[in-house]
């Protein structure tokens, strides 16, 4: 919501701020904000400000939207989160991307009981991962799943998306 707001009103108002500029401007505002401002895939490193930009492949995913709200200021707050994790690049993700996780997951799945049923329900599918502090779920569709059946099972909102190289906003332009 930032990223967006920035880019309107670098917009609307004639700034003519370019993403490098609206980037410093948005990490202030929080440690994602950069990675919409450019709208395209990239590693992160830092607090998000560091990206490097990453060509991926296109995929599906099935994301699932339990009914809940996660408070991110309660799963900062809390003192079993983990927060010396070890920094590493974007090679060796590639080479084990299974090994990667999220240290939000412990936590949401143990405050939101939407979220861990959600989380069980795609695990018996695939790998499955949280959205940053959540509440979302999603696994990467493969060959070997009955798509139709996982998404009229599903316990709670599901959806079928494909990946996209870039954000539609990169191309969005204010009209008067």
């Amino acid at each position: 919501n930032a990223a967006t707001t920035l880019i309107v009103l670098n917009q609307l108002w004639e700034c003519g701020l370019n993403e490098t500029q609206l980037a410093e401007y948005g990490v202030q505002l929080g440690a994602d904000v950069p990675v919409f401002i450019y709208g395209r895939n990239a590693w992160a490193e830092g607090i998000g400000e560091h990206l490097s930009f990453i060509d991926l492949d296109q995929k599906q995913f099935i994301i699932l939207k339990p009914d809940c709200f996660i408070s991110t200021q309660l799963l900062f707050s809390q003192k079993t989160l983990t927060r010396d994790s070890k920094i590493t690049k974007f090679c060796a993700y590639q080479l084990e991307p299974s090994s990667f996780g999220n240290n939000f997951e412990p936590l949401a799945r143990q405050l939101y009981p939407e979220v861990e049923e959600a989380m069980q329900y795609l695990d018996q599918f695939g790998l499955a991962k949280l959205t940053g502090t959540g509440a979302c779920v999603f696994t990467e569709v493969t060959s070997e799943m009955d798509t139709k059946k996982i998404l009229q099972n599903a316990p709670c909102k599901v959806y079928l998306v494909n990946s996209l190289a870039e954000s539609p906003l990169r191309h969005f332009k204010v009209t008067r």
